[in-house]
């Protein structure tokens, strides 16, 4: 086995490295190496970001996803004037105005942001993200529109914009994106499913009941992932397949026992199914991870 000595790490090892750990405790250690190492490491920041909002802990999320929207935007910044390594030392050895508004940053910068995936289709995909996880959804939808300009083959934007659509209640909209989705990729069980929803809102049931059962189809083929099984077993719910769907949230469970969404999805099919007394202790399993997380919320950086 191949031995690496770590204190010739960059910060981009760091964060390859945390992101092979599922420990959110070994991630977060990774993840602050990385960016003490790097500030601008947008990535970093975001994942720490999306580790405390599962912790509860709304100080240290809102505190990563700034610096998370930082570095994407000066990463934007750095992409769209395409300075060479000679512009950027010229800019800031003279000082000179900034036309477009922006923080002149220190030469050191640019070897930063050049040893990180700075591509304008990833910035703008987690910049897209991060608003998404910010609720500033208006914001990302912006993202994934320029997105779609620059690859309008591209299915995964298409599939974000008509998430977001469905959370403003533009559903019209994100059918028409979630359609897209999947003609691009028709293995998409989340798009198939997402189309059902949006179908049942509008009150098309008989679309809605025909993209669920495709993406419990699609699901099947896929249940290695935990996504997929969730998706099958919401799917199974929404088809009114009840004992399959409890089976399959008992499944999730056994391997993720403080998932508090699905022991609230299992005590909804528990209802649906007439098994009112299991359905109160799904509840309340749920309420108590709930509680235990509050109780936890704080610490600092």
């Amino acid at each position: 086995m191949k031995k690496y000595d770590i204190n010739q790490f960059r910060a981009k090892d760091w964060y390859n490295l945390g992101y092979k750990f599922e420990s959110s405790t070994k991630q977060i250690q990774f993840f602050k190496k990385a960016v003490r190492l790097d500030p601008l490491h947008g990535p970093a920041w975001h994942f720490l970001g999306s580790i405390y909002s599962r912790k509860g802990d709304e100080k240290m999320e809102k505190f990563c996803n700034q610096k998370a929207l930082e570095a994407y935007k000066i990463g934007l910044q750095r992409y769209r004037r395409e300075l060479t390594k000679s512009e950027w030392e010229c800019q800031n050895e003279n000082k000179k105005d900034d036309p477009m508004k922006t923080m002149i940053l220190p030469k050191k910068t640019y070897d930063v942001l050049s040893e990180i995936d700075n591509e304008i289709d990833s910035i703008l995909e987690n910049l897209g993200r991060l608003y998404w996880n910010m609720n500033e959804f208006e914001k990302a939808v912006e993202c994934y529109d320029k997105l779609i300009d620059l690859y309008p083959n591209w299915g995964s934007p298409h599939k974000s914009r008509g998430q977001i659509y469905n959370r403003l209640g533009n559903h019209e909209k994100a059918i028409d994106d979630l359609r897209f989705a999947v003609e691009i990729d028709d293995t998409d069980y989340e798009s198939y499913y997402l189309l059902g929803k949006s179908y049942a809102i509008i009150g098309k049931n008989d679309r809605a009941l025909w993209y669920f059962a495709k993406a419990k189809n699609a699901a099947e083929k896929s249940l290695d992932c935990v996504a997929a099984k969730v998706v099958k077993a919401d799917s199974n719910y929404e088809l009114q397949e009840y004992d399959e769907s409890i089976s399959e949230y008992g499944e999730i469970l056994r391997n993720d026992p403080k998932n508090k969404f699905v022991w609230n999805k299992m005590g909804e099919a528990l209802v649906a199914n007439g098994e009112h007394k299991r359905a109160i202790k799904c509840f309340q399993k749920a309420c108590k991870i709930e509680e235990r997380k509050n109780s936890s919320k704080g610490g600092e950086y």
